[in-house]
């Protein structure tokens, strides 16, 4: 019973992240991005110039998955593709000024949303909260 209780509460939890983005980023509500688009966009911010295998596994996704997201997030002028300085055979991914504008407004967003979230959190339980994440993640 307690694995279907965190199932219900992880759907809960996801589907009130996703109604709150939904109401905070204009491009999100517009239907201009995908969620998967808003993550790999959030994730190449964090760790860019990447390669694309780094990239799909730190979003945990099947390279032809990355690939795609890539490919259309490329064609909106979103992201660019050039060569690493180490080794010109590899290909690795950037955002252009108007993906780091929409991954910014995405990250406010986020924000906001978990703030709204995790309010009645203290920041001990906050900090338990990710640690338990974390935990359940990375193993």
């Amino acid at each position: 019973m307690l694995d279907d209780d965190i199932a219900l509460l992880l759907d809960r939890l996801m589907r009130y992240a996703h109604h709150g983005l939904h109401q905070r980023a204009d491009r999100l509500h517009a239907g201009e991005i995908q969620p998967s688009d808003g993550m790999l966009l959030l994730t190449l911010a964090r760790i860019e110039p990447a390669p694309m295998h780094v990239l799909a596994a730190t979003l945990a996704r099947h390279k032809s998955q990355v690939t795609r997201t890539v490919q259309k997030l490329e064609a909106k002028g979103w992201i660019t593709r050039g060569a690493q300085q180490d080794d010109g055979r590899v290909c690795v991914l950037s955002l252009t000024p108007k993906g780091q504008t929409i991954a910014d407004e995405l990250r406010r967003a986020i924000g906001a949303t978990l703030r709204d979230l995790l309010d009645p959190l203290s920041p001990a339980e906050r900090q338990t909260l990710r640690d338990l994440l974390t935990k359940v993640l990375e193993d």
